[in-house]
């Protein structure tokens, strides 16, 4: 009996150490990964510095360093919101909100001016520009330039689909932070977060917040999803886990891609049978905010307008570093197919379809697949005035006008009343 307990003991003894050296070969395994990973991968800068439409511009690089240390906090009901911020270029105020510069004093839009809110995702949010040139500053500028006595607030924030647009409206509203106009600036983010998360209507990341409740759900008594998401976490940001992603990437390209360290892929394939479906609940859904927009407009007093904004696809004539923005295979097959269902219903629905602003300019005005340039920027902004405009002139014939009597209006984009803006637009000097 004792000698069985002996070499039970030994087989023990044998199985811990194998154990044990196979773990310290795996750490090490693992270790080797990370550092030959790390100093295989390019230096941690954003591609984006490189962009034509930069014209080697000197203050690019500070801009982009700037853009790095800019974060988001918690916001109730709509997940995130701008975390204060200061640098040269890029500020954001303690209510989350990205400055907006105008070229008049503050006095000089306070009191009885027109108030402007500006909803929208990074792209009206200003990635890539200045504070004084993202799309809300730009039409700040015009609107002082004819004199009008409005104040525009730059609501945009980093990756908000329209859903999340609506609720931080209705949350000023429910302050009784009343504008007296809201402009919606959509299109990109409801179509890509719905190809990445195979469901129209949903945040970006949404499955991560599925598992944060699950993780700390109050109701629950089983503590294990923390720890099984902490272990994958863990596991994917290992040297063998980031290991896997390259392979997985490699033997199905057309599936997945790495984006800022995590891997991204499709829910529904592309060319897939669900695709069209999809599609059409983007839009769908869309219309459904627009018209809960709309209907809240109606009980506050405020007036609405809504843009449905470019894509680097849609520009007819690309330069090189523009025809060579790609995210995931099948992204623009599956945005043309929203962006035609869209363009079918925009008279009737009176959306503005932006997504030919550019007409046939070769001028260089994309960074990636979304964002402008400053002066990509400024033709958006100059393509909203007239309806802006209409809207103030609106207003001006009923209590209290908003622009000085003498001023004269420097508009010479295309007319309110057309669906799609023609090309050739004059900008402002």
């Amino acid at each position: 009996m004792s000698s069985l307990i002996v070499k039970l003991g030994r087989i023990l003894r044998a199985l811990w150490l194998q154990t044990g050296i196979a773990i310290i070969c795996l750490l090490l395994l693992d270790a080797a990964l990370s550092l030959v990973l790390r100093a295989a991968a390019p230096a941690n800068r954003d591609s984006r510095i490189l962009a034509d439409g930069y014209h080697n511009a000197s203050w690019v690089p500070e801009y982009f360093a700037d853009l790095a240390g800019a974060w988001v906090r918690w916001l109730p009901y709509a997940y995130w919101i701008g975390k204060p911020y200061r640098s040269r270029y890029l500020n954001i105020g303690a209510d989350g909100l990205r400055a907006t510069i105008a070229e008049s004093r503050p006095s000089e839009h306070s009191g009885a001016a027109f108030r402007i809110f500006m909803f929208g995702g990074s792209t009206m949010w200003g990635e890539g520009s200045r504070d004084a040139y993202t799309i809300p500053s730009w039409l700040q500028r015009m609107l002082d330039a004819g004199n009008y006595r409005a104040q525009v607030i730059n609501y945009g924030q980093d990756g908000y689909v329209s859903s999340q647009e609506m609720i931080l409206l209705f949350e000023q509203l429910q302050r009784g932070n009343i504008p007296g106009l809201v402009v919606f600036y959509d299109g990109f983010n409801d179509s890509t977060a719905a190809m990445l998360d195979g469901a129209a209507g949903q945040t970006f990341g949404e499955a991560n917040r599925r598992d944060e409740f699950n993780a700390f759900n109050q109701w629950a008594s089983d503590d294990s999803v923390l720890y099984r998401r902490a272990a994958a976490a863990l596991a994917r940001n290992s040297g063998l886990g980031r290991l896997a992603r390259k392979i997985l990437i490699r033997l199905a390209p057309n599936r997945f891609r790495e984006r800022k360290g995590e891997l991204v892929a499709w829910k529904a394939a592309p060319g897939s049978a669900q695709s069209p479906r999809l599609q059409e609940e983007v839009v769908t859904t869309y219309l459904a905010n627009k018209h809960l927009i709309e209907a809240a407009g109606r009980s506050f007093g405020f007036k609405c307008l809504f843009f449905w904004q470019p894509t680097v696809w849609t520009k007819t004539r690309l330069t090189a570093y523009e025809a060579d923005q790609k995210w995931l295979p099948g992204e623009k097959e599956f945005m043309d197919g929203v962006y035609s269902r869209l363009a079918a219903i925009a008279q009737r629905e009176a959306i503005h379809d932006l997504s030919g602003v550019f007409g046939d300019s070769e001028q260089p005005y994309y960074i990636d697949d979304a964002h402008l340039t400053e002066a990509g920027n400024r033709v958006v902004a100059q393509a909203m005035l007239p309806y802006v405009l209409g809207i103030l002139q609106e207003g001006s014939r009923g209590s209290g006008p908003p622009r000085a009597a003498h001023a004269t209006a420097n508009v010479t984009a295309f007319a309110p009343g057309a669906s799609r803006p023609q090309a050739g637009i004059e900008l402002p000097r």
